[in-house]
């Protein structure tokens, strides 16, 4: 029996652009990088908070939580769109 994938996405910013790494984790400490790129705050993060506000709004509170064994995260969301707003495009 294998253990499912988990692949973690890894934001950074570097001056004026933000890194996107995305690793698959074998253990806590121990991951392999599968893609990496570099863009502005805009390019990487608006697609990322495009698809999470559909998410949001496609199902209600209850039916996401009962889905996804959490509640939707909606300060994290607030926090995202904040600074995307503060942004220029």
């Amino acid at each position: 029996m294998e253990e499912p994938t988990v692949c973690e996405l890894r934001f950074k910013r570097e001056s004026d652009a933000i890194r996107l790494k995305v690793c698959r984790l074998w253990s806590h400490d121990d991951c392999e990088t599968l893609f990496e790129t570099d863009g502005s705050f805009s390019e990487i993060c608006l697609p990322f908070w495009r698809a999470l506000r559909d998410l949001q709004w496609r199902f209600s509170a209850e039916e996401f939580s009962m889905r996804w064994g959490r509640p939707f995260p909606l300060s994290g969301m607030e926090r995202l769109t904040t600074k995307l707003g503060r942004q220029p495009c």
